[in-house]
C-alpha cells in the first residue's frame, strides 16, 4: 500500500484541526446562546415560593378512613426524600390508609427529633386520644399482611381512657401472646413493634 506524501499528510492533518476547531466553536457559541436564553427565561418568570406542610390546611377529617370512631393514620419520619421514604411511602398507601409524612425539612437531632416529627403531625392532622398511629421509619416497607384484623383487636384491647392504661403491662409487652392493654400511639419499627 502506498502512502501519501508527507507534504499531503501536513496539509490534511491541519485541515481535520480546523474542522474541529470550527465545530467546538459552533457548538460552544450555541451552548452559550442556549444558557443565556434560558436564564432570560427563568429571570422573567414569577417563581412561587413552595413551603411544604406536615398536612394541609383545614379539611384534614376527610382524609381519614373512619370519622365516626376511632381515625387510623400512618406517620412515616423522614427529614428528607430518597429511594427509601417512597418505598415505605408507596407500601404503606397500599394498607389503605391514609399516609403522612412528618419531619420533612425539619432538622434532625437524634433519636429525639421523631417525637417532635410526631407532635406536630398528630396537632396538625387533630389526632384524639382514641385514634391509631402507626409510626414508622422511612426504610420500612409493609410485607403485604392485612392490617385490619390487627387494628380492630388493637382499638378493641386498648384503653379507653389514660386511666385505664396499664403502664407496666405495656412496657414489659405481651408474654402470653396477648395484646395488653395500650393507649397511645403505636410505633412500628423495623425490628418490633414497640407501644408508648
Amino acid at each position: 500500500m502506498k502512502t501519501l506524501p508527507p507534504s499531503r499528510v501536513k496539509y490534511t492533518r491541519k485541515g481535520f484541526y480546523k474542522g474541529c476547531l470550527r465545530r467546538s466553536l459552533l457548538v460552544g457559541l450555541l451552548g452559550t446562546f442556549l444558557i443565556a436564553l434560558c436564564l432570560l427565561y427563568a429571570g422573567d418568570t414569577n417563581w412561587v415560593p413552595f413551603t411544604p406542610l406536615v398536612l394541609p390546611h383545614g379539611g384534614t377529617q376527610d382524609m381519614f378512613v373512619r370519622s365516626t370512631g376511632p381515625r387510623v393514620a400512618i406517620l412515616v419520619m423522614s427529614n428528607r426524600i430518597d429511594e427509601t421514604l417512597c418505598y415505605s411511602v408507596g407500601s404503606a398507601y397500599l394498607s389503605g390508609l391514609p399516609v403522612v409524612v412528618a419531619g420533612y425539612r425539619m432538622k434532625y437531632r437524634g433519636f429525639l427529633s421523631k417525637f417532635e416529627f410526631m407532635e406536630r403531625a398528630i396537632e396538625n392532622a387533630e389526632l384524639q386520644p382514641e385514634d391509631v398511629v402507626f409510626l414508622i421509619d422511612s426504610d420500612t416497607i409493609f410485607t403485604g399482611a392485612d392490617l385490619s384484623p390487627f387494628l380492630d383487636r388493637f382499638i378493641a384491647e386498648s384503653a379507653a381512657t389514660p386511666d385505664d392504661l396499664d403502664a407496666l403491662a405495656v412496657r414489659q409487652g405481651p408474654c402470653d401472646g396477648t395484646l395488653p392493654s395500650y393507649w397511645g400511639v403505636l410505633l412500628l419499627g423495623t425490628e418490633r413493634i414497640q407501644a408508648y
